[in-house]
């Protein structure tokens, strides 16, 4: 148990590898430029407006007191910045990356696999043909996750089990990391999520170790800004050497893996 989710840990740092090689590389860094921009630009903006608000409630001069407060105000709004940063972040990456990870998907198969079924380029027409789709796909996502996550979240105020509630949401971020960007590689073939969930928990601890390697790269500083394209990277890897052969059976499974 504890060799498949160290296996699938190492999809992701396979897939962090994968995101330099050229070709692939522009499919994972253009959504994280843009998505930089987004936050560079929403930061500014509320710089400004909260420096003219400041300027406005405060009063004039150099007394100590309207340094300090001042001070203290800025020092707040920094911390509010960096939070807002630090959960955000990865939410707007999916969000303006949806459009672009189907292309890095399809482009690390193409290199990973001989016989990959996509070949098409990520001109800018398919890109925008892309969107309403990869959005409706981001929808059903949420959807799933808010069905599990609101009985998950009654754990907390159910005396003794609330001791297990960490773990269990630790668990779940877990699967649904594994699950969102698993979705990718089978998107590019029209497989529904439905059947996503279904082949996944057939390689249920494989997935659990490649989410929680996710989430604990989430959470360090600068190498959160690369984790989605390097996630999407390693979970096509984990499509093509595992779950495009998950009905197989073991013996087909076992050749295959001895094959490549």
């Amino acid at each position: 148990m504890l060799s498949e989710m160290f296996s699938g840990a190492g999809y992701l740092l396979q897939g962090f590898r994968e995101i330099t090689r050229p070709g692939i590389r522009r499919f994972a860094l253009l959504p994280v430029l843009i998505n930089v921009a987004v936050f560079a630009l929403i930061i500014i903006l509320a710089s400004r407006f909260y420096g003219g608000w400041l300027a406005w409630l405060l009063p004039q001069g150099d007394a100590w007191w309207v340094l300090a407060t001042k001070t203290m105000l800025w020092a707040l709004f920094g911390l509010t910045v960096m939070i807002a940063v630090f959960f955000g972040f990865t939410v707007v990456a999916n969000l303006i990356g949806a459009a672009f990870n189907g292309f890095l998907a399809e482009a690390v198969e193409r290199r990973a696999s001989d016989n990959a079924d996509s070949t098409g380029t990520a001109g800018i027409t398919r890109v925008l043909r892309e969107i309403p789709r990869a959005l409706v796909n981001e929808l059903r996502k949420i959807g799933y996750y808010c069905l599990w996550a609101i009985p998950l979240a009654l754990l907390f105020i159910v005396p003794i089990v609330q001791l297990a509630a960490p773990f269990a949401w630790a668990l779940f971020a877990a699967w649904m990391l594994a699950l969102e960007y698993g979705d990718y590689p089978m998107s590019n073939h029209g497989i529904a999520f439905a059947e996503v969930r279904r082949r996944m928990r057939q390689e249920a601890m494989t997935s659990t170790g490649f989410g929680a390697a996710i989430l604990v790269a989430m959470l360090i500083p600068v190498l959160n800004l690369v984790v989605m394209p390097a996630a999407v990277a390693g979970a096509t890897l984990m499509w093509v050497e595992r779950l495009k052969i998950v009905d197989q059976g073991p013996a087909t499974k076992s050749a295959t893996s001895s094959a490549q």
